[in-house]
């Protein structure tokens, strides 16, 4: 094993740590109730996750942008921080399908981080 190995590796378990904790933050934000296709009301939390988990991904971005107004700037920001994160570590073949790639994800980061009236 050489170090450039090892080193990525503890990158990685730093990487998955910070994720865990940040997922934790963002599942106690209060995101609301949804009603979701079928009419059904559910938590905000809950429609977020099942939006990602079907890589409906502009939903997911204007889900986070109607939170601007609603979520403290820090909270906002760390829903901002996790959603990002949540693309970024996407295996290659989903990016790829969802015409995702490094450029598009920092230009979403920087669309959902412009305030809107």
């Amino acid at each position: 094993m050489n170090d450039d190995d090892w080193l990525m590796r503890q990158f990685k378990g730093v990487s998955n740590m910070i994720g865990t904790i940040l997922n934790l933050k963002v599942s106690q934000l209060d995101l609301g109730i949804v009603e979701d296709e079928e009419g059904n009301l559910i938590k905000g939390e809950i429609y977020l996750e099942n939006l990602l988990k079907s890589e409906r991904f502009l939903e997911v971005n204007s889900f986070i942008k109607s939170k601007m107004k609603v979520l403290n700037f820090h909270e906002y920001t760390m829903l901002i921080d996790y959603y990002i994160g949540y693309l970024s570590s996407l295996d290659s073949e989903i990016l790829k399908k969802n015409q995702l790639d490094p450029k598009k994800i920092k230009e979403i980061e920087a669309n959902l981080k412009q305030f809107e009236w």
